[in-house]
């Protein structure tokens, strides 16, 4: 309160006086500027007025988060770690001298499940909630709910500078708004719309280049993905850019020291143009910036529960990230936004961008409530109610997995499932491997799946390269200890992505209790065959699979196992099979694809994939950013063996003919019954 009343009184925030402690706020300055100057009155005030204030939690995206958390301690002249701490997945800088600490959403979802209460946190804030991610609208709920339930005396702040109030001051019980001006300068807009059929990347990296020969200062360009940030990078590389011009990219898997390189102001006589996704589009000044280049494209996840799959798609901006985008080009002196689309489409752009609720994949909100221990997600406080299609799958599946029991109460497997900052199918992968022995390939098989891809195609040789789907030359790199390794033809490794998997591979496996896999890779398909069980599929020819779904799914006709003869009969190469993951899986959703291989460990003739049709089973992934992983068994339909040319040593387990409606499926439960 005092801190809002010296804000007030310095003519930094209008405050709009209420009863209620609960106070939404749409901000014009970023959540950096705006909080480290409130934390300075706060935290520097006398203490007795404030000694009922324990601990105010802030969260953010991750690399937001670290750097917000930097910029407030530089205020206070402390390090990181003191006054101001930050916890994010895979790295936190906490003490016990910590006041305020700022967390990415799904880490503070985590903590919210095993302490509902809260105890020691005075006030929660929710940066940037325009952007209504999944993990933020769902903690947003539980602390409604905690709020009126176990803790009266919990403040909430929603803040955003493109924040639609109304909404959220009637969800949170009418509570006050309070508006803040700040400080801004004018921004000049520059429309520049591209024909159909010039590239993306061409166009921005042709603006670029003009922006920088008629304005001065660094450049923020903003790009819907990693891919376009490489391709224009390329491009830049291509054109001469003057010595004295930097080009840095900036995207969320970054690793921090290369973030900090774009954030940091040029040196004098020097430029720098950074590449960035929309995570530069809030909460984050980079020094220097003058310019804004805006290609008016986003990626989002959308989720079809008809498929049960997810994939990113790129997506035109909506006026409000619009606007957050040019608002970079005027923080520290009058900028220029260029905009790649004409001013008479703009009014046609969407509002706001669609809240990640209604549009991607439901079930680990569906088994963050089950742990909460809600049955019906109506019941919940929303701004938006999640979809019942999607909300109805979710919990199907969660079923399927034995998450929860026929009535929707969450299992003690679900319990430990959501321990796990997993997708609750490969949670499921690692609970159930590691309980046959196999939980460190199980930890490096689900990194894989939830992280990016890291084969790399290089722009120079990317047509006609095949991505090569097999997991099992990718598990080989990810489980050893060098960083040489070869890829096939056509491909790089990308390094990064790898230490980013062993780091999250090595985490969950101390959480699990299992050791490093030191031997061969080949049970990854039992292990994939665990996270979907839906998605074992037989070869069709022609790359085309029948799904145990009842769907049909095709690989690119350049993928080693797409292109396989076969006629769903044993035929072709007995044994190749693969399940479509539809990867990679984090907590919010599916991101990417990936895929994997596998050879049965316990045939007779280990190694051999052509002599062991039931078990053999490989997978793939298409290119970054599409779900597609592909599975097949060759076993045909009325063999008297159950399973055309099997040669292996579980033959006695595989004496009876296929009873099942779905065939692919119980042949892996006959089979393979230790795994399934």
């Amino acid at each position: 309160r005092e801190a809002l009343q010296s804000l007030e009184r310095s003519g930094i925030v209008t405050i709009n006086h209420g009863e209620r402690a609960r106070v939404a706020v749409p901000t014009a300055e970023s959540l950096v500027a705006q909080i480290a100057s409130g934390a300075q009155h706060l935290l520097r005030s006398d203490p007795t007025s404030i000694d009922h204030l324990k601990e105010v939690r802030i969260f953010l995206e991750c690399g937001m988060a670290r750097m917000a958390a930097k910029r407030m301690a530089d205020l206070l002249g402390e390090a990181v770690g003191e006054t101001v701490g930050y916890r994010v997945r895979l790295d936190s800088k906490v003490g016990p001298k910590t006041r305020l600490e700022l967390n990415t959403d799904g880490v503070f979802l985590r903590r919210l499940q095993r302490d509902p209460e809260l105890k020691g946190v005075s006030a929660v804030l929710f940066d940037e909630c325009h952007e209504r991610g999944l993990d933020s609208d769902a903690s947003l709920a539980l602390c409604l709910e905690a709020q009126a339930a176990l803790r009266p005396d919990l403040r909430l702040v929603a803040m955003s500078a493109t924040l639609d109030a109304a909404p959220f001051a009637r969800l949170m019980g009418d509570c006050a708004i309070v508006t803040g001006s700040g400080q801004s300068y004018p921004v000049e807009t520059r429309w520049r719309a591209i024909s159909p059929q010039m590239r993306l990347d061409a166009a921005v990296a042709g603006t670029v280049q003009d922006a920088l020969l008629e304005t001065e200062g660094d450049l923020l360009v903003f790009l819907p993905g990693i891919a376009e940030i490489r391709r224009v990078e390329s491009l830049l590389a291509e054109a001469r850019l003057p010595a004295s011009v930097s080009v840095l990219p900036l995207y969320g898997d970054l690793p921090g020291i290369q973030q900090d390189q774009a954030l940091q102001p040029s040196p004098p006589g020097r430029r720098k143009v950074v590449l960035s996704t929309s995570i530069a589009e809030s909460s984050l000044t980079i020094e220097g910036v003058r310019v804004v280049v805006d290609s008016g494209y986003m990626r989002q996840p959308r989720f079809s529960p008809a498929t049960g799959m997810a994939k990113l798609e790129t997506v035109r901006v909506s006026q409000a990230s619009a606007d957050q985008r040019r608002g970079r080009a005027g923080r520290v002196a009058p900028g220029i936004c260029y905009r790649l689309w004409a001013e008479a489409a703009h009014g046609g752009l969407a509002k706001f961008t669609a809240p990640e609720i209604a549009v991607t994949d439901l079930t680990p909100l569906a088994l963050d409530l089950a742990a909460w221990g809600v049955r019906d997600a109506a019941a919940l406080p929303w701004l938006d109610p999640p979809p019942a299609a999607a909300m109805a799958y979710a919990q199907a599946l969660l079923r399927d997995l034995e998450a929860v029991d026929a009535g929707g109460v969450i299992t003690a497997h679900g319990k430990a499932m959501a321990e796990l900052p997993l997708h609750p199918r490969l949670a499921h992968m690692v609970i159930r491997g590691h309980a046959q022995g196999l939980g460190g390939l199980a930890c490096a098989l689900a990194a894989l799946l939830g992280e990016r891809d890291i084969a790399r195609v290089p722009p120079s040789t990317a047509r006609g390269v095949a991505r090569d789907a097999d997991l099992r030359w990718r598990l080989e790199i990810v489980a050893g200890e060098s960083e040489r390794h070869s890829a096939p033809h056509g491909l790089q490794i990308d390094m990064n992505a790898v230490r980013q998997i062993r780091k999250l591979a090595s985490d969950w496996r101390r959480q699990i209790g299992a050791a490093p896999h030191l031997g061969p890779v080949e049970d990854a398909g039992l292990l994939i065959a665990l996270a979907y069980p839906d998605r074992i599929a037989k070869k069709r020819g022609g790359g085309s699979f029948l799904l145990s779904n009842g769907r049909g799914a095709k690989l690119d006709p350049l993928d080693a196992l797409g292109s396989l003869p076969g006629n769903g009969r044993g035929r072709g190469r007995p044994g190749r099979c693969a399940g479509f993951s539809g990867g990679p899986h984090r907590r919010g959703g599916d991101r990417g694809a990936v895929q994997c291989g596998h050879h049965d460990a316990r045939c007779g003739r280990m190694g051999r994939a052509q002599q062991c049709g039931p078990g053999a089973t490989a997978t793939s992934t298409r290119r970054p950013g599409a779900a597609r992983t592909a599975a097949a068994r060759t076993a045909g339909r009325g063999d008297p063996r159950g399973i055309a040319g099997c040669d292996c040593q579980a033959r006695p387990r595989c004496a009876a003919p296929n009873p099942a409606p779905d065939p692919a499926a119980a042949h892996l439960r006959i089979h393979h019954r230790r795994a399934a």
